[in-house]
């Protein structure tokens, strides 16, 4: 074999070794060639093909699609964890029967654990929180529970007698659109309302505007009332 074929020959070798411990190492080799914030950069691009997401409280948020754009990652100057922030646009189902339809800002925080970045709070914490806050006010409404704390009470009286005058109550969230901004949420929730009232049978389909609020805990809360 001439010299040239030999280094040609050798140059394939390399590239083929190279290839194979891309195939094996995956993300961990990436990281290792280009940095934490492009690894962690093409984990969140992989999740835009789908993800399954635990809700606070009970339920799933399955995101059948998904696209992160504007991303930037901010890492410790230890290297051991990272923040992920921009602009998701989601689209999915929250346990099987309430269209979630999302688009705003998203902050991923990341973990480095074991040669790999990690997002421990899941691919999308912001909504997963609002998701939760939404779902614990159709529980509360369901039930007549307006409790205590920031969100305290209906905010409309008269509908909150409404609510209550109605016997075998179901209150039902069909879709959820939402529009998320750094301070604010808003929400366009249409449901369905049914009951016994003391004259006739209730059932109510429309839409509703919500605004929810964050607190400096991330805890998502309706400032003008649940109704």
């Amino acid at each position: 074999m001439s010299r040239d074929g030999q280094r040609l020959a050798g140059f394939a070798v390399l590239i083929g070794a190279v290839l194979l411990a891309l195939g094996v190492l995956g993300d961990r080799m990436l990281g290792v060639v280009t940095g934490p914030e492009v690894e962690i950069i093409t984990l969140l691009k992989k999740a835009e093909r789908g993800v399954d997401l635990s809700v606070p409280g009970g339920g799933t948020l399955v995101g059948a699609a998904l696209q992160y754009q504007r991303l930037s990652v901010t890492v410790d100057p230890v290297g051991q964890t990272a923040v992920a922030t921009g602009t998701l646009d989601f689209t999915g189902v929250f346990n099987r029967d309430t269209r979630v339809s999302s688009l705003g800002l998203e902050r991923v925080p990341f973990r480095y654990r074991e040669g790999s970045w990690v997002a421990e709070a899941g691919f999308a914490p912001r909504l997963v929180a609002v998701v939760a806050a939404l779902e614990q006010r159709r529980r509360r409404l369901q039930t007549g529970d307006f409790g205590e704390g920031s969100d305290a009470g209906a905010g409309d009286p008269a509908e909150r007698d409404r609510l209550l005058l109605l016997t075998r109550r179901t209150y039902r969230s069909n879709a959820w659109f939402i529009r998320s901004e750094r301070h604010e949420i808003e929400v366009a929730e249409d449901y369905r309302l049914t009951g016994e009232g003391l004259d006739r049978p209730t059932d109510e389909k429309a839409t509703k505007r919500l605004t929810l609020t964050e607190d400096a805990s991330g805890h998502f809360f309706f400032p003008n009332g649940l109704l």
